[in-house]
């Protein structure tokens, strides 16, 4: 028969979800609830039936059973559905189920009051459920205990403590974080609200305490920033943020927060915002205008002094503000370097007018660099801005002096050509006079010495104006060398021609040393020719009567060397490191007794070094005479000799007659050079002017034309290129002018001329001319 129920157990054990069964002393089965019988099956529960009946080891209850018989001990076990700490026995046993199966349980049994019947509870809990649970709870447990750990790690490794206060029992519980950012030991903590507070600086207190309670009464979130002052004495700065658990009714009962240790960033904070101050206070004292700008390009901030110049708040500059007061004509530009600047991450300058407060615009020179923070990224930019519109003032003032400056020595060039044109004009017909004196007069011995005394005084004076210009060309960098392959014993050879007159005249006798082997240079003969001119003429003109000087030409390691040496007044130690200065003259000579401007040296100086070479002179004192030393780059001989004497160069050949036409509005000049030109078997025609010139060259075509600039109504060069308009390359066109700067021989070449040739010019040099035209000679020698 089934088991009856019995009513105390049926509300004691039928809620249970674990398997009891109520037995006597002897394990005879009373009742069991309803888990117990879905466990065993109802058919093995039968009334009368023991505990026995239901293990796999039953031989193991009875010694249990007996065990407690006789010794009574029991274990303390706490049970789930016990409200305290019961007395039961326990041991572990195996129970078979209704399907058969066996499992392994704890039994636990209970003995009932003494005032009822011997009576135990059997508890059955199987073990594996039991250690399963056992091991879930050991692993979460390890879990929680893993993550605190891992919380508390990290929290005190970013020094950061937690802490709780429970509001109802007045209790605070601190970390050991906590407890170490204060300065306490682990557990020495007090944990009441009066120890938390005592900690916190005088000052930071009443505020501290203001936001607890805000947070209590839900006003605001528990966030502050205080100092606290440890036992050492030490001021600490703390960051603390709690979150507040409330009741249902809202009520606070405990706020749950952490503290932070914010020395470090304050300290940096409070040094930054030092740096801060110190830098406006000098950028306010600076004398110039400072801004910042960050990434964005957007400026910032502005010192006193910018503010001061535009009259303008702060916030009025701020951000794009400020260009507001840039020159509309100048703030494209200076944007577009603003922002290339910054693109690049490189310094700029930039030049803009900036309108000042009262309304002018002014030149200001702004100039930005980038700026790092510690770790090396881009923080922005860093300028200052000057007022520079006295320097442009200034700049422009200059270039206007500069230009004038400029027009005054274009003047200065001009009258100097003009000088050169009117000192040449008076000098030609008296040139020609003198020759024409000196062979019409040859029987006449003070005609002879009138001609050759006026002959020498002219080319005196125009060697002087020569020298003159040619200096003032050198000195601007003007000279353009006519080189070519020279035989430099033939430029001494001229140059003691030019300077014969001088030198017979003072009855110097000169040493003439030539080398067996011909010396040849790429050089401008006519200037090397004024060169050695130069330096003869020095020696005679500086030389007592009947002395002697010594030319020599030789080749000296790879150079030609050309010395010329005499007898004269020398020069004093002093003098010698100046005497190749522009206008230098020695003092204690008898240089200006004997003429001169100091250009001689100079001139010939720059004229070598043109050519590639170097002069130098010497002298061992006044009265021991001086040396000149000249050296030029030398060529070896490729035949250019033999070309020239292949190309008929022949000096003495002998000239034919030819068919010249004089223009020329000075009837001195025109009527001497005709005169000249006809004692020497040319046949000559001479006008006055442009038109007649024209008009004489239809007539009668001329082999050559000596053709003035200067001519009144229609200057020489509309002649020329009329001419070459109307008949070609004849006639051989020579432009004989008082103007003889550069610009004027080229303006001449492009109107059509052939040669230019300088007033006065020697007879000598007419003659040469006029032997190089190309065009057959005609019978007739002289025409009125």
């Amino acid at each position: 028969m089934t088991l009856a129920r019995d009513d105390g157990f049926m509300l004691a054990g039928d809620w249970l979800p674990e398997p009891v069964l109520l037995i006597d002393g002897q394990g005879i089965l009373i009742d069991a609830n309803g888990a117990a019988r879905a466990y065993f099956g109802e058919a093995r529960l039968r009334s009368g039936g023991r505990l026995h009946a239901l293990l796999a080891d039953a031989e193991r209850l009875e010694p249990q059973l007996e065990r407690w018989r006789r010794t009574r001990t029991p274990m303390p076990v706490t049970l789930p559905w016990l409200s305290a700490e019961r007395q039961v026995w326990a041991w572990q046993a195996r129970l078979v189920q209704a399907g058969g199966e066996s499992r392994d349980v704890r039994i636990l049994l209970r003995a009932s009051p003494a005032s009822a019947p011997s009576r135990f509870f059997a508890l059955n809990r199987e073990l594996n459920v039991e250690r399963r649970a056992r091991r879930e709870l050991q692993v979460r447990r390890a879990e929680l205990a893993e993550r605190e750990a891992r919380v508390r790690a990290t929290l005190g490794a970013a020094g950061v403590g937690t802490w709780e206060w429970d509001i109802d029992a007045g209790r605070v519980t601190w970390s050991p974080e906590l407890e170490e950012a204060h300065g306490l030991a682990p557990g020495s903590f007090g944990g009441t609200v009066s120890d938390a507070l005592a900690d916190i600086h005088p000052e930071d207190a009443p505020r501290v305490t203001a936001a607890i309670e805000r947070a209590r009464r839900g006003l605001s979130d528990y966030e502050v920033e205080y100092r606290i002052v440890r036992p050492d004495g030490q001021v600490r700065w703390v960051e603390a943020k709690a979150h507040v658990t409330r009741d249902p009714e809202g009520n606070a009962l405990r706020l749950s927060g952490v503290c932070m240790d914010v020395t470090a960033r304050k300290e940096a904070d409070l040094a930054r915002r030092e740096s801060e101050r110190r830098f406006r206070v000098m950028a306010d004292a600076a004398p110039v205008m400072i801004w910042l700008a960050g990434t964005d390009r957007l400026r910032s901030y502005f010192n006193r002094g910018w503010l001061e110049f535009t009259g303008r708040p702060p916030i009025s500059e701020a951000q794009g503000g400020w260009t507001q007061g840039v020159h509309p004509e100048d703030r494209a530009r200076c944007d577009a370097e603003y922002r290339r600047a910054f693109e690049a991450r490189t310094p700029f300058k930039v030049e803009y007018r900036l309108c000042r407060h009262d309304g002018v615009y002014r030149w200001v020179l702004d100039h930005g660099i980038p700026r790092f923070d510690t770790n090396g990224s881009f923080a922005g930019y860093i300028g200052s801005a000057i007022d520079i519109t006295p320097r442009r003032e200034m700049e422009h003032a200059l270039r206007e002096q500069a230009d004038r400056l400029a027009e005054l020595d274009r003047r200065k060039d001009e009258f100097l050509a003009m000088l050169a044109h009117e000192l040449r004009n008076p000098l030609a017909p008296i040139a020609a006079a003198a020759q024409l004196l000196s062979a019409k007069a040859r029987d006449s011995a003070s005609v002879e010495w009138a001609a050759q005394m006026i002959t020498r005084q002219t080319a005196h004076l125009a060697h002087l104006v020569d020298d003159l210009l040619d200096v003032a060309r050198i000195t601007r960098g003007r000279v353009t060398l006519q080189r070519q392959v020279v035989a430099l014993g033939e430029v001494v050879e001229r140059a003691l021609e030019t300077a014969r007159p001088l030198i017979e005249g003072n009855a110097h006798r000169v040493h003439l040393t030539l080398p067996d082997e011909p010396l040849y240079a790429d050089a401008d003969p006519v200037r090397l020719v004024q060169v050695v001119g130069n330096l003869l003429n020095n020696a005679a003109k500086y030389s007592e009567p009947e002395r002697r000087i010594w030319v020599t030409l030789a080749r000296e390691e790879g150079a030609a060397v050309l010395r010329v040496r005499d007898e004269g007044s020398g020069i004093e130690p002093d003098m010698l490191p100046r005497v190749f200065d522009l206008f230098a003259q020695a003092q204690d000579t008898l240089a200006r007794s004997r003429g001169g401007m100091g250009l001689g040296l100079t001139l010939a100086r720059r004229l070598v070094e043109l050519h590639g070479g170097s002069m130098d002179a010497h002298s061992e004192g006044a009265g021991k005479g001086a040396e000149f030393v000249v050296r030029l780059p030398v060529l070896v001989d490729t035949g250019a000799a033999a070309a020239r004497e292949a190309a008929g160069e022949d000096r003495n050949a002998v000239q034919v007659p030819r068919r010249v036409l004089v223009v020329d509005d000075n009837d001195d000049i025109r009527e001497a050079l005709a005169a000249l030109l006809r004692e020497a078997g040319h046949t000559v025609d001479a006008v006055d002017g442009g038109p007649a010139a024209l008009e004489a060259v239809r007539r009668r075509m001329p082999d050559i034309v000596f053709l003035d600039i200067g001519l009144p109504e229609m200057d020489g060069y509309e002649v020329a290129a009329r001419l070459r308009a109307e008949h070609g390359a004849r006639p051989y066109l020579v432009a004989f002018s008082g103007y003889g700067q550069a610009q004027d021989i080229a303006r001449a070449k492009a109107a059509g001329f052939d040669h230019h040739l300088l007033k006065p010019g020697t007879f000598e040099r007419v003659e040469a001319l006029i032997a190089q035209c190309p065009v057959a000679p005609v019978t007739s020698t002289s025409e009125t």
